[in-house]
């Protein structure tokens, strides 16, 4: 069975950026719907009302926004629920909320805007957090990215805005570039229209304006549209995910250009990466990345699971201190996870043979569930010991923490079947190596079918960079 992707949550994240940047102008009152489409079949649909409110007193624009997606993941129907409302004034966020339901779990996060911080407050599966941002110097934090540069005095200069994250609580940078005037098709018809280029690290969108800045249609990764449409249209169902192809998994994977022969064998990975916006990713012990006319080429050479490489669990923990504590979805102290980290590790001080110990247990423990499409705290998770990749990986370095092992969360991608697929894992730290802990599988280590994109916590690994269009070359395989 192919390994659950990231792509509900990369959906979700750009149905929010795309909604956000398809709002008209704000009349009093202004209503509209969009229908929401992948790959040329609709999955569901987004509204938004924006209309005047108070806020502590003064007069604010309010915009309630909800998405409803129907699609499939790995063949499991996969729906997801999502709303945000915004309070502004003069195109400056004052406060937002976000709520994202699927398959029953429920994440939220508020957000209230002070001066020069954003504080913020999340609940994800009832367990709560706060977190604390400094507003950027560089560009404001925007609700609408589109609005920006309309509000702008100069509507020909790009814009640098902030985007705020709700599903991992963070700012994502953002360049609002104004582009050529074109012709799009939208459904059947040639259209003129001024096109808008938003550049997110995250991957890309473009969003296409009439003369009067009305949204004709916007673009996203992965064949993902939205384009308006009278409310009746945009309500009337979905098609069928998993009948029709609407799978997120086969929808993202990469196919190389030539299969990987034996590939449980192979100990070694050698190929190219091409494509549009290809960002440089992480070059380390377990792959060396270089550059060269072609493109970004990527030499796989996983760090062994060897305990004699290893320190003890003290001395690990005492050399990597930003990845030993607690942070947002991985509470390493909170009670339910330290005692169940210290049964399962016991008396064993070797970092290296204590990961496998903490990896077996979650391998064991833990069932997939392809249709929950929310991010998720690690105590959520171990309370229902299912979820998808990343949630293997949350609560797999979550439990780490808490044993005295710091450890990571990375987001790359798992080659099997043929192809390439968005894949979730852990790291932990043996005082010498980053040693990969794949707890969706009960080997040791990463294979060199384990291709990194980001790491970090939960802000840095799952804010990856979705390598849209994406091509990749095998050079070379070694046994």
């Amino acid at each position: 069975m192919v390994s659950v992707s990231m792509f509900s949550r990369l959906l979700s994240l750009w149905v929010l950026l795309l909604l956000a940047a398809s709002r008209a102008p704000a009349s009093p009152t202004d209503e509209s719907w969009l229908g929401l489409f992948l790959n040329g079949r609709k999955v569901g649909y987004a509204q938004s009302l924006v209309a005047e409110d108070l806020f502590e007193g003064r007069k604010a624009q309010r915009t309630d926004a909800r998405t409803l997606l129907d699609v499939a993941l790995l063949g499991t129907p996969l729906q997801m629920d999502l709303r945000s409302t915004t309070w502004s004034r003069d195109g400056k966020p004052l406060r937002m909320t976000f709520r994202v339901e699927s398959s029953g779990r429920v994440q939220s996060l508020e957000a209230r805007f002070r001066d020069s911080k954003i504080e913020i407050a999340v609940e994800n599966g009832g367990q709560k957090s706060r977190k604390v941002l400094d507003l950027p110097k560089d560009g404001p934090v925007v609700d609408d990215p589109i609005d920006a540069l309309l509000r702008s005095p100069d509507k020909a200069r790009a814009r640098t805005v902030y985007v705020l994250d709700p599903l991992t609580a963070s700012l994502v940078r953002n360049e609002v570039r104004p582009g050529p005037e074109v012709e799009v098709e939208v459904r059947g018809r040639r259209l003129k229209a001024r096109r808008v280029d938003i550049a997110d690290p995250r991957a890309s969108s473009r969003v296409y304006l009439d003369a009067k800045d009305n949204i004709l249609k916007a673009e996203g990764p992965m064949g993902l549209e939205m384009i308006p449409m009278p409310r009746e249209e945009a309500l009337a169902p979905a098609e069928p995910g998993a009948a029709d192809g609407i799978d997120l998994a086969s929808a993202s994977r990469i196919r190389p250009d030539r299969p990987i022969p034996a590939p449980w064998d192979v100990r070694r990975l050698k190929v190219l990466l091409t494509g549009p916006e290809v960002p440089r990713l992480p070059s380390d012990p377990h792959q060396t990345v270089s550059k060269d006319d072609r493109g970004w080429i990527i030499d796989v050479h996983p760090v062994p699971f060897d305990p004699d490489r290893s320190g003890t669990i003290a001395q690990a923990r005492q050399s990597q201190p930003r990845f030993a504590g607690p942070s947002l979805y991985l509470p390493a102290d909170a009670p339910e996870i330290a005692s169940l980290a210290r049964r399962i590790v016991g008396t064993e001080a070797n970092a290296a043979k204590a990961a496998a110990r903490i990896q077996d247990w979650v391998y064991e423990q833990m069932r997939p569930n392809a249709g929950i499409g929310v991010l998720r705290d690690a105590r959520e998770v171990l309370k229902t010991k299912e979820g998808v990749c990343r949630d293997y990986a949350v609560l797999t370095a979550a439990l780490l923490r808490a044993a005295g092992i710091p450890a990571r969360l990375a987001s790359g991608l798992i080659y099997q079947d043929g192809a390439f697929y968005y894949h979730a894992w852990a790291e932990a730290w043996t005082g010498r190596d980053w040693l990969g802990v794949d707890s969706t599988r009960p080997r040791r280590g990463l294979s060199a079918l384990h291709v990194k994109i980001a790491e970090g916590n939960v802000e840095e690994a799952y804010n990856f960079a979705f390598l849209d269009k994406a091509r990749i070359q095998v050079l070379e395989t070694g046994q």
